[in-house]
């Protein structure tokens, strides 16, 4: 999924589903996959599904496998909720900078307006603009990208629309950066010094420099008029961020200083 082909039976509901059940201990794959699709349910057998699923858990070094038994790697404070675990894997993704579900995210974000502007709300029509973007790298077809919606979606990434339309709006991801970064709360970092406390991770929004894109703009204004945090333009300040623009009487483009705010 993360290191491969993307594939849609490897949900981020049921890796989450996966890992929750080896909380208390390593069990084996017989035992694991019994549990996730009993034979009740599942009278024909998985399909081959659980294999996609712990591959994904691998990937994200969620799980690891010792002495044929699968066993959680991760700490077991992030499976206490779906948005702690979902924050994990945000500040764990830069990890993965040079494989497939990176690359398409990036991809994306690159894009900006031009894949709303220009592609039709078309699986498949999405799909070739985004093999051209990453160079052809990877087979991508229907399948692969709505594997990638269903993580995207869930990691925060954006939101999908009526007809299919994903829109890159990346709120909820930075948020997740945010909480894990140690920016203190109520202090005026620059700009700049704000975006490089995010971590390593906000590289896969694929920004140039310090201009913002559609997306990443997106996710800043939402976090702006959520009061999550406050974004100004103060004079003589030349650290600054360029957002993009969308005629916003109310916000400069450039940006000098961002708060964290108090909940």
């Amino acid at each position: 999924m993360f290191k491969g082909k993307m594939e849609t039976p490897a949900t981020p509901e049921r890796v989450y589903y996966l890992c929750k059940l080896l909380e208390n201990g390593p069990k084996n794959s017989v035992d694991l996959k019994s549990k996730m699709f009993p034979k009740i349910l599942d009278p024909n057998g998985d399909s081959g599904y659980f294999g996609n699923i712990r591959k994904a858990a691998e990937e994200l070094e969620l799980v690891v496998i010792e002495d044929n038994m699968i066993k959680l790697l991760a700490p077991t404070n992030i499976l206490v909720s779906q948005e702690s675990f979902r924050e994990y894997i945000n500040n764990f993704i830069y990890n993965l900078s040079d494989d497939e579900f990176y690359d398409v995210t990036k991809a994306y974000f690159t894009l900006g307006t031009e894949i709303i502007t220009t592609v039709s709300n078309n699986v498949s029509e999405y799909s070739k603009v985004i093999d051209n973007a990453t160079n052809h790298r990877y087979k991508l077809d229907n399948t692969t990208q709505n594997a990638w919606r269903f993580w995207a979606t869930y990691l925060g990434f954006g939101d999908i629309f009526k007809n299919n339309m994903f829109i890159p709006n990346c709120k909820v991801f930075l948020q997740d950066l945010i909480n894990y970064s140690g920016l203190e709360k109520n202090k005026s970092y620059s700009a700049q010094e704000f975006i490089s406390g995010l971590g390593r991770s906000f590289d896969i929004l694929g920004n140039e420099g310090n201009v913002m894109n559609y997306g990443t703009t997106n996710g800043l204004r939402s976090l702006h008029e959520l009061k999550v945090i406050k974004m100004e333009h103060i004079l003589d300040n030349d650290k600054a961020i360029v957002l993009y623009k969308n005629n916003d009487p109310d916000l400069s483009e450039s940006i000098t200083n961002i708060t964290i705010l108090e909940a």
